[in-house]
C-alpha cells in the first residue's frame, strides 16, 4: 500500500532517506563471521573507541540485493561501532558498511497521542531533534531485528514490547534507506502502548519522551527543521497509511490522517 505513495515521499526527502519496502515479516538474519580490518584502520578505529561513549558491536549487512525480498536470509558481518565510523571514513559514502537498525513508531490511543524521541543535545547526528525509538543491532544480544527494536525500547524508555512484536501484532514494517549515512532501518508501525505503559515509560540519557496528540500533530510535522529526516519520513508513511495501530478495539480517525498527509504533502512541494 505504501508504495503507491512512495515516489512522492521519496522525492519530498531526497537526498537525506528513502523508503525501501514495505516487508511482510522481518528478514532471517544469518552470521557470516567478522569483518577484517587493515593494520592501519585498526590503529585508527582504537583512537575512534576513545572518543566515543559506547564501542558496542554493530552488524554490516553483506548482502542488501535481498533487503527487499523478506523470503531470503540477510547476512550480516560484526565489527565495533569505532570500526564502522572508520569504514565509512576511510571507504566512502558508497561503500559496502550498511548496519541494521531497527526501530518503531509508538502511540498511545488511550490518551490520543503519538510518541516520539527528541534526541539528546550531544547526539552524534541531529541533535535535539525529533524521531522515533530505536538503534543499531548489536550481535551479541540481537539475534532478529525483533530482538533489536525489542531491546532498544526496553534500554531507551523502559518499555517492554516482546508480545507486541514478536506476536507479529504491529500493522506494518516499513525498511528505509539512508544515503549520505548507509544507515538500513527495519521500523514497525503501529506500536500501541496502554496508558499505564505509558505512564511507567523512563527515558534514558539519550533524550528525552516526547507526547503529542495526534489531533495537534500537523502542526508539529509541519515544522520541518525540528526533525531527524528518519524520524519525520516514518511519520509521514504511518500517516499515509492511515494512522493504523496494534491495538484491537481503538483506533485514530484514518481520514484525519489522510487530510493531514495530504496537506503536508501540498506545502512539501
Amino acid at each position: 500500500m505504501i508504495m503507491r505513495f512512495k515516489a512522492e515521499i521519496d522525492r519530498a526527502f531526497h537526498p537525506d532517506v528513502r523508503i525501501v519496502g514495505l516487508l511482510e515479516r522481518p528478514h532471517k538474519i544469518i552470521n557470516a563471521g567478522s569483518l577484517n580490518l587493515t593494520e592501519e584502520q585498526q590503529k585508527q578505529s582504537t583512537e575512534k573507541a576513545r572518543e566515543l561513549p559506547y564501542n558496542e558491536p554493530v552488524a554490516i549487512i553483506q548482502n542488501r540485493d535481498v533487503l527487499t525480498d523478506c523470503t531470503k536470509a540477510l547476512e550480516y558481518k560484526i565489527c565495533l561501532f569505532s570500526d564502522m565510523l572508520v569504514l565509512k571514513k576511510s571507504i566512502g559514502a558508497n561503500s559496502l558498511v550498511a548496519p541494521i537498525t531497527a526501530g518503531g513508531i509508538l502511540s498511545c490511543v488511550e490518551r490520543g497521542s503519538v510518541i516520539f524521541h527528541r534526541r539528546a543535545a550531544n547526539s552524534h547526528t541531529h541533535p535535539n531533534c525529533l524521531s522515533m525509538f530505536g538503534g543499531y543491532m548489536n550481535p551479541d544480544v540481537d539475534t532478529s531485528v525483533e530482538e533489536n527494536v525489542i531491546r532498544e525500547m526496553k534500554e531507551e524508555i523502559g518499555l517492554n514490547l516482546s508480545n507486541l512484536v514478536k506476536g507479529g501484532a504491529y500493522p506494518y514494517l516499513l525498511l528505509e534507506h539512508e544515503p549520505k549515512k548507509d544507515n538500513y532501518q527495519f521500523t514497525f508501525l503501529g506500536l500501541d502502548v496502554s496508558a499505564d505503559q505509558f505512564l511507567n515509560l523512563k527515558p534514558d540519557d539519550e533524550g528525552e519522551i516526547v507526547e503529542i496528540l495526534f489531533d495537534e500533530l500537523f502542526e508539529v510535522i509541519n515544522n520541518r527543521m525540528d526533525w531527524a529526516p528518519v524520524g519525520l519520513l516514518l511519520t509521514i508513511c504511518w500517516l499515509a497509511l492511515g494512522a493504523p495501530i496494534s491495538h484491537k478495539s481503538l483506533a485514530f480517525d484514518p481520514a484525519k490522517a489522510e487530510k493531514f498527509y495530504n496537506k503536508w504533502m501540498a506545502l512539501a512541494h
